[in-house]
């Protein structure tokens, strides 16, 4: 289903002028726009290996991350969240709300 106007349904209503974009559901994007009056647009379900957390209106999901060598998997994407990685066991974050390059130890 996808939503437009604040109504939740299967398509999106014609705007007059210009089509309009209907708003997809967390884990969707939009697929078909509306293209003519009287018609719907279409919302489907991100596939495997991509995500949206939010409603939206995409016309494709985001890639999921990749854990690089120093970290590993805390939880796996899914179409609503990306996959979530933390530094491997004597690793940390080098720089301080940025989780994407894990730094060894030194002891």
């Amino acid at each position: 289903q996808c939503s437009y106007g604040g109504l939740t349904h299967t398509g999106c209503a014609w705007g007059g002028i210009s089509p309009q974009r209907p708003t997809s559901h967390a884990g969707q994007y939009v697929s078909e726009p509306c293209r003519s009056p009287h018609t719907l647009g279409r919302c489907v379900k991100c596939d495997r290996g991509t995500f949206t957390a939010f409603p939206n209106g995409l016309d494709s999901c985001f890639p999921c991350a990749t854990c690089s060598e120093d970290q590993e998997m805390v939880m796996e994407c899914t179409s609503t969240r990306d996959r979530i990685c933390r530094c491997k066991p004597g690793h940390f974050y080098e720089l301080p709300d940025f989780y994407e390059f894990c730094r060894r130890c030194s002891r």
